[in-house]
């Protein structure tokens, strides 16, 4: 390599060093030095040992959002080759520089929802970043940019925008004004249309003479903007916020972890961004935790194909896309904004509050004050009984249908709102924990992709918390050893009172973050111990508590799939006897667990005669739901496909069986879709069979029953069971 070349290459790069706004981009162009020199470090280490003291520290969330991982990988491991190399450069402030884009790459591993590798403990955390994936304060949103500096290549990222009303405006028009650095043609009157438009947008809504004034900033404001791609953002805060400033019993909030991008014109009309930067603010929107991005519906195709190119490598990551025209558009989506209402007593005692100073509203004042002062202790009424959902958040309410407290539940809980609703009655359940008659509340809640549910919070409608609980385990599995270690997160929750001793269990189940390993846990509701254990070798998706066999104690009747025999089960445990492993093959056997002695275990087989679209490949069935039915039987429903209509999962075909109380089969049947199905592969020429009602009561005797040793087709007590309670005949 030429020195000369070097040493001018050298001389560029620190002024650009200098001149960037953003850590980041300090980071990659130290990166594009390291690579031009091929290995050779040691040859020119002078320059690397000067470069590195102009190392930066990528302490915010942010600064990470909008990359691969893998281009970060492949810095992180330049990075420590070179180090490696020089023995100067060996020290803590490196090293803690190293390490806190380690922490970034294993944040990002986190909102793709890929499994990478535990994140060492002694890493350090980075600022801004909870364990929910990132603190959110309403009159924020983040907006996709892309960043270019010199000779960086230009990259998306996010950037934090928030607006906020400081009052009415003396020049008797709407006015927003950027408290942050811009650059460009439109730097003097960058607030202008987003103000003109939201402004319109408020005077339709509610009629109002007042015109207000707001400032706009950024996080992180130390990097200038350029652009109009905020616009649509700006525009969308500043009417929430006017809103607010109206003091409006009801007004809206942009969800704070949504991405935005557009321009808007004064009249509101959503107008599209620059077409080549589409491709960088689809990559800063996927690589985060962001779960909604709007975009002009001009442009709505085109980022759809970024997007589902870039879910081709990580399909376990799910972003909303969302086109609109017109500004009004942000506020018909839940997805995006959230309804807010202030409750009556609070809202009064504002208006009370503001008017304080009349002499004509002494006596109001006085009559309200003291009314209000009654009331805002709360309802006399303060037993939970009905949740409601609205967007990221919980509400529970009393009879009256009065709120009592109102609980954040995280962005992803609003993704499985609108995709998977009926996943939400998993996530809340009101219960009795310590038999006083009046519930407490028991809640879990996604928190991004990667994070899943893992801790459950028993709290009061107070706002106390009585005791948190999150589960791990480590096995032993001799056949599976990736399994053995990782979390477990919450499938289901319930309360019901097993024992019969006026105070209910906390019922939940887990599973493996990656894998099958799963668990039926069996808690303490008053501290959160466990008080029953039962490993299953796949997920519990549905728990039934049922008294079967008429005794003091209730049977928990669970179902789910076996990953070991890849089918549906569905099992009952007695409540005095849920500990060990459940039903499987060998290689699916962990050490140092018992074989567990369920009273029943049963599997159901595929029935369509061609292969399906199966949700997961190589497993013919799951379980969809356990019911009651009139006569004390049950009734299975078993998933064989998985048709998804905007990814909703209920769109299945499904065969259901129905159970007398001695738990024999007595029908078999079908679900509308399974029929049309099934009739759809028979015509088209993929199978000579039409899977019809006659063809599914040929099933009835198809299912598999654990005998304690191995499975039969006939109906069956496990022998292991009768053991336990004394009743086996040997």
């Amino acid at each position: 390599m030429d020195p000369l070349k070097i040493e001018k290459a050298f001389g560029r790069l620190t002024t650009e060093i200098k001149r960037a706004g953003s850590e980041r981009v300090q980071l990659f162009l130290i990166y594009e030095f390291m690579n031009a020199l091929k290995g050779d470090y040691q040859t020119f280490d002078s320059y690397l040992i000067q470069l590195f003291a102009l190392f930066p520290a990528l302490e915010h969330p942010l600064l990470f959002t909008g990359l691969h991982p893998a281009e970060l990988e492949e810095i992180i491991s330049t990075c420590e080759e070179v180090i490696g190399a020089i023995p100067e450069l060996k020290g803590n402030e490196i090293d803690h520089k190293i390490n806190l884009l380690k922490t970034g790459l294993h944040h990002i591993y986190d909102w793709l929802g890929v499994s990478h590798i535990e994140k060492d403990n002694r890493l350090p955390s980075l600022s801004g970043l909870s364990k929910k994936g990132n603190d959110k304060t309403y009159g924020e949103v983040f907006i996709p940019v892309v960043e270019t500096s010199g000779m960086a290549e230009a990259k998306g990222r996010l950037r934090k925008l928030r607006v906020d009303v400081v009052g009415k405006s003396k020049k008797k028009k709407f006015e927003l004004r950027p408290v942050f650095g811009v650059i460009g043609a439109n730097a003097g009157n960058l607030g202008d249309k987003p103000a003109k438009a939201a402004g319109k947008l408020l005077v339709e809504s509610v009629n109002t003479k007042n015109y207000w004034s707001g400032t706009a900033s950024f996080e992180l404001s130390h990097t200038w903007h350029a652009g109009n791609s905020a616009n649509l953002a700006l525009g969308g805060l500043f009417y929430c916020e006017m809103l607010k400033a109206e003091n409006r019993r009801e007004y809206f909030q942009l969800n704070p972890g949504i991405a935005i991008t557009g321009d808007i014109n004064e009249l509101g009309q959503v107008l599209p961004v620059d077409e080549e930067s589409l491709k960088q603010k689809a990559e800063a929107a996927f690589f985060s935790w962001a779960q909604v991005l709007v975009v002009p519906v001009q442009q709505l195709e085109t980022v759809l194909e970024l997007v589902d190119d870039l879910q081709k490598e990580y399909p376990s990551r799910d972003v909303v896309v969302k086109g609109i025209g017109e500004l009004r558009e942000l506020f018909y989506d839940r997805r995006v904004t959230l309804h807010k209402q202030i409750s009556i007593i609070e809202h009064t005692a504002k208006k009370v509050w503001m008017k304080r100073n009349s002499t004509l509203a002494v006596f109001v004042v006085l009559v309200l004050l003291g009314v209000i002062g009654k009331l805002i202790y709360g309802p006399l009424d303060k037993n939970p009984t009905a949740v409601q959902f609205d967007g990221n958040v919980m509400k529970i309410m009393n009879d009256a249908g009065v709120q009592l407290i109102e609980i954040e539940i995280g962005d992803y809980s609003v993704y499985f709102e609108h995709y998977l609703p009926s996943d939400r009655e998993n996530i809340v359940s009101l219960i009795d924990a310590n038999g006083d008659g009046q519930n407490e509340i028991l809640w879990t809640s996604y928190h991004g992709p990667g994070f899943g549910r893992q801790k459950l919070v028993l709290g009061t409608v107070d706002g106390d918390t009585l005791w948190t609980f999150e589960h791990s385990e480590t096995f032993d599995y001799e056949f599976h050893p990736y399994t053995n270690t990782g979390k477990q997160f919450i499938e289901l929750i319930q309360g019901e009172d097993l024992d019969q001793d006026g105070v209910e269990e906390v019922i939940i189940s887990t599973r493996h973050v990656d894998y099958f390993p799963s668990f039926l846990l069996v808690l303490d509701s008053e501290t959160g111990r466990i008080k029953k254990k039962y490993l299953h070798a796949g997920s519990i998706h549905e728990v039934l508590v049922k008294n079967v066999d008429e005794d003091i104690e209730q049977e928990l009747i669970i179902g789910g799939l076996n990953n070991s025999l890849k089918k549906a089960f569905v099992s009952i445990l007695d409540y005095d006897y849920i500990f060990g492993q459940g039903a499987s093959t060998e290689r699916y056997k962990t050490k140092g667990y018992k074989n567990a002695v369920e009273m029943l275990y049963v599997l159901f087989p595929k029935t369509l005669p061609v292969e399906t679209s199966g949700g997961r490949r190589g497993f013919e069935t799951d379980l969809y739901h356990i019911s009651e039915t009139g006569d004390n039987g049950l009734r299975v429903a078993i998933a064989e496909t998985h048709h998804l209509n905007n990814k909703r999962t209920e769109n299945n075909a499904q065969v259901f069986y129905l159970f007398d109380e001695s738990f024999k089969v007595s029908s078999v049947g079908s679900t509308d879709i399974y029929d049309a199905y099934a009739r759809d592969i028979y015509e088209s020429g993929q199978t000579d069979i039409l899977a019809d009602g006659k063809y599914l009561e040929s099933f009835k005797d198809s299912l598999l029953y654990w005998n304690g040793e191995s499975f039969q087709y006939e109906p069956t007590i496990n022998k292991e069971y009768l053991r336990a309670i004394g009743e086996l005949e040997e």
